[in-house]
């Protein structure tokens, strides 16, 4: 009988950290031995319409802030653009007075100068976006497109994609490197599209050749290291046997709370990032001193002082 018992199915597990998943890297797995029943995965159109009701539904406050927040913007802009006039109208009296009183051309070109300057101020507000801390790029980041061989594949690769799953068209994409090393990053018209962008590429759980291709915010520079820094030491903590439930991370990432009590909290200065130990950390010595949390430390510091700017954008293809 025990010959006639069926070989039951390998199941996998992860192996990889977060930590790893944010760098790009590829997700391991290792199959196990264990039983379980055979199920029809859901249809991509149905995973894209669960989760479009759900990001609609908690993206509703966010606009209705951001609505706010552009009328603000609009009154602010009047008020400069009133004040402009003013100027211009002042301008206009003293340069009728310059004629007739025989001004000095150094001085008409010292008013010249300030009205070009107030020209360009203006200028500025009118492109700069209206956004709020939460909504400061609109922008995804998308990996593991290393077997894509330019920029413009990718970006043709992204928007059939993004297409198939009904999600948002991208207005744009670009790469922060001289080569493409299989990053896009694709621009939005807004958070919400750049939101569902995101989860909809993530569950549909895709693959470029043999990588696993991940989705992600394209986060600023400070929040992008404090991300890295407390996603990693909250994994580590759970793997040293600390209750993953009872880890937190704080709001735009500036510290880390475990059942409720401070374990570190983060600033930000010009040498990198200061991390502020509660004291019964800062005294756990073989803590302090682990290459686990050098490592984390090192890493942040990395990404804090990365620099570097955009290049080589394409359009972006019709959805």
């Amino acid at each position: 009988m025990a010959g006639m018992t069926p070989t039951r199915p390998k199941q996998k597990r992860r192996v990889t950290s977060p930590l790893q998943e944010m760098d790009g890297e590829e997700e391991e797995l290792v199959e196990l031995d264990g039983s379980g029943s055979e199920t029809s995965a859901p249809s991509l159109s149905a995973i894209a319409s669960i989760v479009r009701q759900e990001m609609q539904t908690a993206i509703a406050p966010v606009e209705a802030q951001l609505s706010s927040m552009q009328a603000t913007f609009g009154n602010r802009l009047s008020n400069v653009e009133a004040k402009l006039a003013d100027h211009d109208l002042k301008i206009g009296k003293l340069e009728q007075l310059t004629v007739n009183k025989s001004v000095p051309t150094n001085v008409t070109q010292q008013v010249e100068k300030q009205l070009a300057d107030l020209q360009s101020q203006l200028d500025t507000l009118k492109a700069v976006p209206v956004v709020s801390k939460a909504d400061i790029a609109k922008t995804v980041v998308v990996g593991g497109l290393e077997d894509m061989p330019s920029l413009n594949a990718a970006t043709q690769w992204l928007t059939d994609k993004l297409r198939e799953l009904g999600g948002p068209c991208h207005t744009g994409t670009y790469m922060k490197s001289s080569t493409f090393k299989g990053l896009v990053f694709a621009k939005f018209n807004s958070s919400y599209d750049r939101d569902m962008a995101a989860a909809l590429l993530r569950s549909a759980s895709m693959t470029c050749g043999d990588k696993h291709v991940w989705a992600t915010q394209d986060l600023p520079i400070p929040v992008r290291a404090r991300k890295m820094f407390l996603l990693g030491l909250r994994w580590q903590l759970g793997e040293w046997g600390f209750s993953k439930r009872e880890i937190e991370v704080g709001d735009e990432y500036f510290s880390l709370m475990i059942a409720g009590k401070v374990v570190v909290k983060l600033t930000m200065n010009e040498s990198g990032i200061q991390y502020h130990w509660a004291e019964e950390w800062a005294q756990w010595d073989d803590f302090q001193n682990s290459p686990e949390l050098s490592q984390l430390c090192e890493k942040a510091n990395s990404i804090w002082h990365k620099q570097g700017k955009g290049s080589g954008k394409s359009k972006g293809a019709a959805c």
